[in-house]
């Protein structure tokens, strides 16, 4: 059985006008079995960093590894939001 593998996700969130109110994470796997979700720390600037710890196991007759969507979405003060989206795979 393989092992988790632990991947950091960094990135920067802004907004000029009104100013960031949060900003928060979500994982999607291909198969619908690993979905961890939270809050997402932001410093002063806007930057983030944080790690998380995935499966690294395949179905059956996954050849292509296990493939993972990591959604960052931030709202501003404005109640507006917008997000970023990575895929990453693990073989």
């Amino acid at each position: 059985r393989p092992q988790p593998v632990t991947v950091t996700i960094s990135g920067s969130v802004t907004d000029a006008v009104s100013g960031v109110s949060s900003a928060s994470f979500s994982v999607i796997d291909e198969y619908g079995v690993t979905q961890p979700s939270g809050p997402v720390t932001l410093s002063e600037k806007g930057n983030y960093l944080f790690t998380l710890t995935l499966p690294a196991s395949k179905n059956g007759p996954d050849k292509d590894g296990h493939l993972y969507t990591i959604v960052v979405r931030a709202t501003d003060q404005a109640g507006n939001s917008g997000s970023a989206t990575t895929t990453l795979r693990i073989n």
